[in-house]
């Protein structure tokens, strides 16, 4: 018994000893870290697969220092039914499309890109299959080779070789678009056929528009696109699509509206700043510009970044002129049928031109007997000319630095008769202690070429030149600092006024320019690209472009929003540059 008992102390104090010999051994140790998901790594950013075919996509959490999370549990989601995945992380292409796989791990994710196209294992695809490009534009095409479980991977020994080189040439996938129309462009690889259907189009109109902000304001990069120039620019193909580009749309050219065809899209005027003296910083914006378009049958759409919106009248109109957009207010604008009757809508002060100083979102008609053959409105007023070649204006008037309105057409003061009504630039008035910027309206005069330009509720005066010009165009910054340019009869540009933004918007590749007090400047209409061979001019904030004998679209000017589809540009660029359309959309 005694033995027993001893026996029992014995392990018990034995026992005891242990666990604290294991407990202070314990303490020489050092604690292992918890490791905890920073990121997620996978195997592939994208993939090509045919329908039925498929990929092993694998995911590895890290810790911040790069480590791997062998206890994170990652799990796996596709975003379309183009293509499933497993929780071991196959995918499989489902119908022809695209999909996202995301992998997550501790809230942590990350996204592989997967395109799913018609056809079969062994196959050889061309992507883009059916891209979009502005004429004169170039992009690359891919040859992908489909392996025996339907995966796609870049082709070796091509081919190349297009159905109509005149319309879109193909050098080495390189494919560039030549002519309106479309090509077939095939790719030849280890005895297997891809093909490809490009489409090319051409811009019938094209309008730059936005709130232009002071340069220093202007971000370097497009990454994320600068906020405060809310520019852009929109242009309507002759096959009556709508494609944008800028803040809201993108570094390319994007389809808008694409269930709706248009046949003409203008931009308004820009908006009006005021400095609290002339070489004081921007003191105030009021408003931003707006585009309107009209459908084939003449719907009004108006809008300022987005998608437009029709305007609510059961009017159709055969031509439009938008202004500004009041703050929390629809754009407003002018209309008029063609039967030359003119209505506006939008912000009042006499602007409607109905006898009334009242504000309307509907159309009303204008208080007149006369028809229009043209209509332009500006940031405070409208002018419309007759076919004759009077000229009506109604809005804000500026007589002796006072601001006034008359709500009612008035014939501008002049015996002179004009065959063309245009949007000038902007003119610097002092008022008080501020410096405004009022938008002018511009004509020429009936056969001949020369150009006359007034203020709100002034008389016309003709500009100082020997140059023979057949249209103008606003070039708009800040406030006290803009300017116009022109096209001359044989198609050169010519620039006059205040430029904020430098030899940028004057298409001139110096950045020295004359100055104008605080301002670089030309005085008086002053040839700045004279083998440009336009034959077409839009103005707008910031931005001009035109169209070319060529029929190409060209944009140059400030780039903060990536308007001018050219990333490599950045700020901006004097240079004409194409507009361009992205060619995934």
């Amino acid at each position: 018994m005694f033995g027993v008992t001893k026996m029992c102390e014995w392990t018990r104090v034995t026992c005891a000893a242990l666990v604290v010999l294991a407990a202070c051994g314990d303490q020489g140790k050092t604690t292992e870290p918890v490791l905890v998901v920073d990121r997620v790594d996978v195997s592939r950013a994208s993939a090509v697969l045919v329908i039925a075919g498929h990929v092993q996509l694998t995911a590895t959490p890290r810790a911040s220092g790069g480590e791997a999370v062998s206890t994170a549990t990652v799990t796996w989601s596709s975003d379309r039914p183009a293509a499933t995945v497993s929780q071991d992380g196959i995918v499989t292409g489902v119908s022809a499309g695209s999909a996202s796989i995301t992998a997550t791990a501790s809230g942590k994710t990350a996204h592989t890109l997967v395109t799913i196209l018609n056809g079969a294992a062994g196959d050889l695809a061309i992507l883009p299959s059916r891209p979009t490009l502005a004429l004169g534009q170039s992009i690359q095409l891919s040859a992908v080779a489909f392996d025996a479980s339907g995966l796609g991977g870049v082709a070796s020994g091509v081919t190349w070789a297009s159905s109509d080189a005149s319309v879109l040439q193909v050098s080495n996938g390189m494919i560039t678009a030549n002519a309106e129309g479309s090509a077939t462009i095939t790719a030849t690889a280890s005895g297997k056929t891809g093909v490809a259907v490009p489409t090319v189009v051409v811009f019938s109109s094209i309008a730059p528009m936005g709130r232009s902000e002071p340069l220093e304001f202007v971000g370097p990069t497009l990454d994320p696109p600068d906020t405060l120039s809310q520019t852009a620019i929109c242009a309507v193909t002759t096959s009556r699509r709508l494609y944008c580009a800028g803040q809201g749309y993108g570094s390319m050219a994007i389809p808008v509206a694409a269930d709706k065809t248009f046949k003409t899209v203008v931009s308004g005027g820009w908006s009006s700043c005021g400095f609290a003296t002339k070489t004081d910083q921007l003191h105030h914006c009021s408003s931003l510009a707006s585009f309107c378009a009209l459908t084939l049958d003449g719907v009004p759409y108006c809008w300022t970044l987005g998608d437009p919106e029709p305007v609510p009248t059961s009017e159709r109109f055969a031509s439009i002129s938008p202004t500004e957009a009041d703050s929390g207010r629809p754009p407003s604008g002018c209309g008029l049928t063609s039967a030359g009757a003119a209505f506006c809508w939008g912000a009042g002060g006499g602007r409607l031109g109905n006898g009334g100083f009242a504000a309307s979102p509907v159309p009303v008609a204008v208080a007149t007997s006369e028809t229009f053959a043209e209509i332009v409105t500006s940031i405070k007023a409208t002018c419309a000319r007759t076919a004759p070649g009077k000229i009506y204006c109604w809005g804000r008037t500026l007589v002796s630095g006072q601001r006034d309105s008359t709500a009612s057409p008035a014939a501008l003061p002049t015996a002179l008769t004009f065959s063309k009504l245009m949007r000038g630039g902007c003119s610097v008035v002092d008022n008080k202690a501020s410096v405004w910027c009022f938008v002018s309206t511009c004509a020429i005069a009936t056969g001949t070429n020369t150009v006359y330009c007034w203020n709100p509720g002034g008389a016309p005066a003709a500009l100082s030149t020997d140059l023979q010009l057949a249209s103008v165009a606003p070039v708009a910054g800040p406030g006290y600092s803009a300017g116009m340019c022109g096209l001359t009869t044989i198609g050169a540009l010519a620039c006059w006024g205040v430029s904020y933004w430098g030899a940028d918007q004057f298409g001139v590749a110096s950045t020295s320019l004359p100055m104008c007090g605080l301002y670089p400047c030309y005085n008086n209409p002053t040839i700045t690209l004279p083998n440009a061979h336009f034959t077409t001019l839009f103005g707008g904030a910031g931005n001009l472009c035109a169209i070319d004998a060529s029929a190409r679209a060209l944009c140059w000017g400030p780039n903060a929003a990536g308007q001018l589809t050219n990333s490599t540009v950045k700020l901006g660029t004097p240079t004409p540059t194409l507009f361009s359309i992205d060619p995934t959309r």
